[in-house]
């Protein structure tokens, strides 16, 4: 007999295992409690990542053990699934992980899927058998995935990128589309990706994957004390979190800061995260003898010390180079932190109510450089600025994210919830 309220969700890896023992991100887990509140049981599906696959741009690195979760964790079921990213190893575990998806799907009320690209991506081959067995689902997305696709192959030769762009790019463009027009709802996150793909479902949200709490927030005592320091003149202090790889534009924001140093600007930065262009990153900034005004702290796994970083910083300088929804722009912002960075939907939509960001076009570092110039020598506008983003970081918190997101699958499912 199927379960009234269980819900199975495959969405990409945010599990790895080590040592035989499987460890999940710190912030799905979070997520995940408010769904086993909310289900009778939750199953996640994902591939499993194993230390051999870790790279220096992977985002699994802030994670707890799954058998030392809470007691909630009693109603969570963790469907290991093979990381198969490679084509042939995709094809050696189709077969076998179709059978397991099709019986999941037969007995779960609720369904939540996250595709991602074609080889190896579960999601989309769940998505694919609910869509032959008839069954209802919900999409979620975060990434107009064939943009950034195409730009990590931009360096290589001609004749690769052609492979690829026939061999994989276009052909998840078509399943991705496919999977789209046949969900009933869909969750993407930011303006960004919400305007690029919202007219293909039945209904479509707009909504934010937010980590932090209000509890998390910085305080309005932590506030006054920022401002008043700021506005007696203290050196500016500038942050960025997240990995250091190509899409996030680290060599720009290098540059940027560099731009400003010798404009005169007595600046700190603090570029929290690990990646693969880390040390370009750090051998960029001593060429431009500027080694001195900047820390690189690695991945910061204590999350109150990386909030700490965050609410004692005056700007959030940010490069990211693709149309993305990073939720370290929400996190910045109920930390108190001024948004300064390149321009797109999403960034100028979270201060589009109350203000707090100043946004130059994509890969105009030297804008970002002159607006840090400016803000430094107006400290009375640079305070403005601040006070805005912690207004518009107050439209957002995590439980209240998540519930929304919960209660519209509930309501999709005919649950007669009331989100209005």
């Amino acid at each position: 007999m199927k379960s009234s309220e269980m819900i199975l969700q495959v969405f990409p890896s945010i599990i790895k295992e080590i040592e035989g023992e499987l460890f999940i991100d710190v912030d799905w887990a979070d997520a995940l409690k408010l769904y086993t509140e909310n289900f009778d049981k939750v199953v996640f599906a994902c591939p499993i990542s194993k230390s051999t696959h870790d790279t220096p741009d992977s985002g699994l690195k802030n994670c707890r053990p799954i058998n030392q979760l809470p007691q909630w964790a009693s109603k969570l079921e963790v469907l290991p699934l093979p990381y198969a990213y490679k084509f042939h190893r995709f094809i050696y575990y189709k077969s076998s992980v179709r059978k397991t998806l099709r019986e999941y799907i037969q007995k779960a009320s609720h369904l939540e899927f996250s595709p991602s690209s074609l080889i190896g991506d579960w999601a989309t081959l769940a998505s694919t058998e609910a869509i032959k067995m008839q069954r209802p689902y919900v999409i979620s997305g975060d990434i107009v995935y064939p943009e950034r696709m195409r730009f990590s192959i931009q360096n290589q030769s001609l004749w690769k990128r052609y492979i690829k762009e026939y061999s994989s790019i276009r052909p998840f463009e078509n399943t991705y589309s496919t999977i789209l027009k046949n969900a009933g709802l869909a969750f993407f996150q930011g303006q960004d990706v919400y305007d690029e793909y919202s007219p293909l479902p039945k209904v479509s949200h707009q909504i934010y994957h937010v980590t932090m709490t209000k509890e998390e927030r910085i305080s309005s005592s932590q506030l006054e004390h920022q401002i008043t320091q700021l506005k007696q003149g203290r050196v500016l202090k500038i942050c960025y979190a997240g990995r250091a790889g190509a899409l996030k534009g680290p060599l720009d924001w290098i540059y940027a800061i560099n731009a400003a140093i010798k404009s005169g600007v007595n600046l700190e930065a603090t570029w929290i995260g690990d990646g693969s262009l880390l040390a370009e990153m750090k051998s960029l900034s001593q060429k431009l003898d500027i080694a001195e005004h900047i820390q690189f702290t690695g991945f910061v796994s204590e999350r109150k010390k990386l909030l700490k970083i965050l609410s004692e910083s005056d700007i959030f300088l940010f490069c990211h180079k693709t149309r993305e929804s990073p939720r370290c722009l929400l996190e910045a912002l109920g930390a108190g932190c001024a948004l300064i960075g390149y321009e797109g939907v999403y960034p100028e939509g979270l201060v589009k109510t109350h203000g707090g960001g100043l946004f130059t076009p994509i890969n105009d570092w030297e804008g970002l450089s002159q607006l840090l110039v400016n803000m430094n020598s107006d400290r009375i506008q640079l305070s403005q600025l601040i006070q805005n983003a912690c207004r518009s970081g107050e439209l957002h918190d995590r439980d209240t994210a998540y519930m929304n997101r919960i209660n519209l699958i509930k309501q999709f499912y005919g649950e007669g919830i009331d989100i209005a």
